[in-house]
């Protein structure tokens, strides 16, 4: 049995992220929040390569173990560390 890729799509992570993991910062996690949030976070989420875009369709993915914490660290001001991620 193949392992469970540590990879998802990045809209459905998006919508997890927003309403089930941190309801708290009241973003709604709709297709239009993730536009917005990965236009102006995108090359920091690449550059951590927590987030890549996909060779055959336009299907943004990111690292679903890595994600969380960094994004979060990120949305609320702290200066996310790459290296404990």
């Amino acid at each position: 049995m193949p392992s469970k890729s540590k990879w998802g799509k990045g809209r459905a992570w998006w919508g997890r992220f927003c309403t089930e993991l941190h309801p708290e910062l009241g973003m709604s996690g709709t297709r239009t929040s993730w536009n917005h949030f990965h236009q102006e976070h995108g090359e920091t989420l690449a550059g951590q390569d927590i987030s890549r875009r996909s060779s055959t369709r336009a299907e943004i993915i990111v690292d679903v173990e890595r994600a969380d914490v960094f994004v979060f660290d990120l949305l609320t001001g702290k200066a996310p560390d790459a290296e404990a991620q």
